[in-house]
């Protein structure tokens, strides 16, 4: 192993090796005794797509379980060692290979964390179609592995929907490209049919969004609601809600504190009912916010105050917090 990624990218210790044994999910005790004692033998960073496939190879003929790992940030335990091995530590395989700006596409590494995607886009004019909340942190290839869908999908729907060809190392070894319906064999996997290294994006031109936060009495109106906006065609780009219990949970939270000093506390969220957070193109803004208007009042709806609507769009990518 060291003789494919080096002295200083290869890890044997044990310190090191409990680290990457598990992702920042925390099982619950009846399950932990079922998944039983889960440790790497042993940890290795690749930096190129080829030491990726040197090292399946070499897996391979050694009888070697692999778990491809990125961020780790899931915690659905999908880059957990549950059979030992080697944990293949893939956020060195990053950055982007090439973007199109006529195309509006992007090809990038699979460990590229998606906050780093977008801020080399925009020195190209792009932007991300739809990201995860976990974009400070986690990777393009990890949520291709996981699946799923993000901020955005209103627009443009699952994931695996905007992924035009991808390229992954087979149990094999061998390097391939992957594209059209053979994606699906890819996505929500987990990397057990191939480790991914590249992926190819479609992206959109960047642009100014703004947000418009509404509250609607009870779930039915709710959905009456999205209803109106899906067949009136509104431009929205990503819709989120937050239940009357979200509401309670997200007002009763403790501040986040830096040595010692509290954040400020941000509006409250009205908790008996369905807060929704619309965000869309300041170009359409004049249609979105007819076309909310108008359902609102056929729908006993109230729009919020926009403090509320900036408080929870700078939130949107801390859903954990309520751990706390």
């Amino acid at each position: 192993i060291e003789d494919v990624v080096g002295h200083e990218r290869a890890r044997f210790d044990l310190r090191e090796r409990r680290v990457y044994s598990h992702d920042t999910g925390v099982l619950p005790g009846a399950f932990r005794l079922l998944a039983g004692s889960s440790l790497a033998d042993g940890v290795a960073q690749p930096e190129t797509e080829e030491q990726v496939a040197r090292l399946v190879r070499y897996a391979v003929a050694e009888g070697i379980p692999i778990v491809p790992r990125g961020k780790a940030t899931s915690g659905y335990g999908g880059a957990i060692p549950a059979h030992g091995g080697l944990v293949l530590d893939l956020t060195r395989l990053k950055g982007i290979v090439w973007a199109d700006t006529d195309d509006r596409t992007v090809t990038v590494r699979a460990g590229t964390v998606w906050k780093d995607l977008e801020e080399g886009l925009v020195a190209h004019g792009l932007a991300l179609r739809l990201y995860p909340t976990s974009a400070p942190a986690s990777t393009v290839g990890g949520w291709l592995a996981q699946g799923g869908a993000g901020i955005g999908s209103h627009a443009y729907g699952w994931f695996v929907d905007n992924v035009l060809a991808a390229r992954i190392v087979t149990g094999t070894g061998e390097i391939r490209e992957v594209t059209g319906e053979a994606l699906t064999a890819i996505t929500d996997a987990e990397g057990t049919t191939g480790i991914i290294t590249e992926i190819t994006l479609a992206v959109r031109r960047v642009t100014d969004e703004v947000q418009t936060a509404v509250a609607f009495p009870d779930a039915r109106r709710l959905a009456e609601a999205l209803r109106m906006v899906t067949e009136a065609r509104l431009p929205i780009w990503s819709i989120v809600f937050v239940n009357p219990t979200m509401a309670r949970l997200k007002n009763a939270g403790p501040a986040k504190t830096h040595f010692g000093h509290p954040e400020p506390s941000g509006p409250t969220l009205p908790e008996d009912g369905y807060s929704v957070l619309f965000a869309y193109d300041a170009s359409a803004a004049d249609v979105v916010l007819d076309g909310l208007r108008t359902i609102a009042l056929a729908t006993d709806a109230q729009r919020l105050p926009a403090a509320i609507g900036r408080h929870e769009w700078a939130e949107r990518f801390k859903p954990m917090r309520l751990k706390r």
